[in-house]
């Protein structure tokens, strides 16, 4: 049904209504998550066992419309690194470290103008809101 949707050098391993899990040519596993009605692709998942216990590597999550509303990266099931988190017109930019939000997180518009920033630690808003 999404055979003409996988990545190049993939092999399909599993396809239902609404998901594939495909092998990609590095040996990672990558489930897809779509629409039936529109076959418009919603999330995608990278996974190190055929399993798909152990996310670690890329992922994305879009909106109806096929617009995202967040990319990064899994580290052992756990968000990691650079991540972008849409809200609106707004992408807020920020770290997450063992599934936490750290640091300075800003929020920009879409021509590229800063609106937002604020720090967290641990997770947790740290400081002034600006």
């Amino acid at each position: 049904m999404y055979a003409d949707k996988l990545e190049t050098g993939s092999t399909l391993v599993q396809s239902s209504i609404n998901h594939t899990v495909e092998k990609t040519m590095e040996g990672t596993y990558m489930l897809k998550v779509y629409r039936p009605d529109t076959r418009q692709l919603m999330q995608f998942y990278t996974y190190q066992d055929k399993s798909l216990t152990n996310m670690d590597g890329p992922s994305k999550e879009m909106w109806d419309d096929g617009t995202p509303w967040a990319e990064g990266s899994y580290v052992a099931n756990k968000r990691e690194g650079e991540w972008k988190i849409y809200k609106g017109s707004i992408a807020n930019t920020g770290k997450y470290i063992g599934n936490k939000q750290e640091g300075l997180w800003i929020g920009t518009d879409s021509l590229g103008n800063k609106r937002s920033e604020v720090n967290y630690l641990d997770g947790q808003t740290h400081g002034a809101f600006k």
